[in-house]
């Protein structure tokens, strides 16, 4: 069971990585090279490239043609039928059809794909054309603007939710089981932000992180969880764990072992199996967004990029590429911390 866990696990966390023919100059992400004396008069031409049509995937599509036309724009939309090298095609040809921003929805190379957008953007002094990571972060370089999760506040959220719940009377002890590894970004900003929070109390010594680590499968060896949480079970109060696959592996090791000690576990996905160990007591937490925002605010985003003008975001999210960590200016859905007190709150809204 926990092997075909962890072979699922894997599939989540590969990485999208799009065609080398792709130019890599073609877009610019550098205010000073944006066009913004863009005419009135000129129809706004909004390029889309789609991953499929699979599921909502073509409401959304319906809804942003409907809204695009609305604002008076008109759009290109090509879908590449989850293929990364018809989408790298795509994005040639809405380059050569000259639109006025691009917004991309990443080809995921498997359908439980949870991770980066494709590396379609960079500078050039030739090309000014916005672009919009949409639902995920761009991991090579630097969009004009991201709209998606807020990772940070993800693991902010956690990190609180653990030290709210943990003695008072001694030092609480904790393992923290990583999502992904070290070079994915979204793990890095789910982990920025746990560390955002436990940090202070670390240097303080009112917790102790027992152990850390980072869920590779390559490199993955099937007894590491249960040797570490074998290690620690008469020592841990809480079990920092990334995503719900992750707490997931984590309680049914725990199971196996037959523990009958209380172990706070988090979690970030909200999915029904997440919600029905949360109700059941075998998962404290877990994190997710109860509403995305809408298509017809990324339609309005790209206009307003278009035509040179902000896009309306107040924010920004950190982007991190190669080390170095740089802030793009984000739309971001709300995020919700569901446990046992409010776990009927979110299973109402599923059946909705």
């Amino acid at each position: 069971m926990r092997f075909k866990q962890l072979c699922f696990l894997s599939c989540m966390l590969l990485f999208i990585g799009c065609d080398n023919k792709v130019d890599p100059n073609v877009f610019a992400n550098s205010k000073k090279n944006k066009v913004v004396n863009k005419s009135s008069k000129k129809k706004i031409h909004i390029g889309l490239s789609m991953d499929n049509l699979v599921g909502s995937n073509k409401q959304d599509r319906d809804q942003f043609i409907a809204h695009a036309k609305k604002l008076g724009a008109r759009v290109t939309i090509l879908t590449a039928n989850d293929s990364s090298s018809r989408q790298s095609r795509d994005l040639n040809t809405l380059i050569q059809k000259k639109v006025d921003a691009i917004i991309i929805l990443p080809v995921p190379e498997n359908n439980q794909f949870f991770g980066l957008a494709t590396a379609a953007t960079g500078p050039t002094k030739r090309v000014s054309i916005p672009v919009i990571a949409y639902g995920n972060l761009n991991s090579i370089n630097k969009p004009d603007l991201y709209i998606g999760n807020d990772y940070e506040k993800i693991g902010e959220a956690q990190a609180s939710y653990i030290l709210s719940r943990l003695p008072k009377a001694n030092t609480g002890s904790i393992i923290r089981l990583h999502w992904g590894d070290s070079t994915n970004v979204i793990s890095q900003l789910i982990k920025k932000g746990q560390d955002t929070i436990l940090a202070p109390h670390i240097k303080a010594k009112s917790i102790k992180v027992l152990a850390e680590a980072w869920s590779v499968i390559q490199r993955f060896d099937d007894d590491t969880t249960v040797k570490l949480l074998k290690k620690h079970r008469n020592s841990m109060d809480a079990i920092l764990a990334s995503h719900d696959m992750i707490a997931l592996e984590a309680i049914d090791i725990l199971h196996e072992e037959k523990n009958t000690r209380k172990i706070l576990i988090t979690g970030y996905g909200g999915d029904s199996e997440a919600c029905q160990r949360v109700n059941a007591g075998t998962q404290s937490m877990t994190v997710f967004c109860p509403k995305k925002l809408s298509i017809e605010t990324v339609v309005d985003a790209a206009v307003k990029l278009a035509k040179g003008k902000p896009s309306g975001s107040n924010v920004s999210v950190s982007f991190i590429t190669n080390t170095i960590t740089k802030k793009v200016p984000a739309l971001l859905n709300p995020i919700k911390v569901i446990d046992k007190k409010n776990i009927d709150e979110r299973i109402n809204a599923s059946k909705n």
